[in-house]
């Protein structure tokens, strides 16, 4: 077996903004929990990952 596959799950806060329409800059941004996951494939022999 040269090569595993990998499935990295990844939890993360992003960013998303608005519209500022009260003047108040700090309304326009909203905060979002967000989860993706990776697939990647380690080469045993060489140590490169790809996705």
């Amino acid at each position: 077996m040269q090569r595993f596959q990998l499935k990295i799950g990844v939890f993360f806060r992003e960013v998303l903004t608005g519209c500022a329409c009260s003047d108040d800059p700090l309304q326009a941004i909203m905060y979002e929990n967000g989860y993706c996951e990776l697939h990647a494939e380690l080469n045993k022999t060489t140590a490169l990952i790809s996705f």
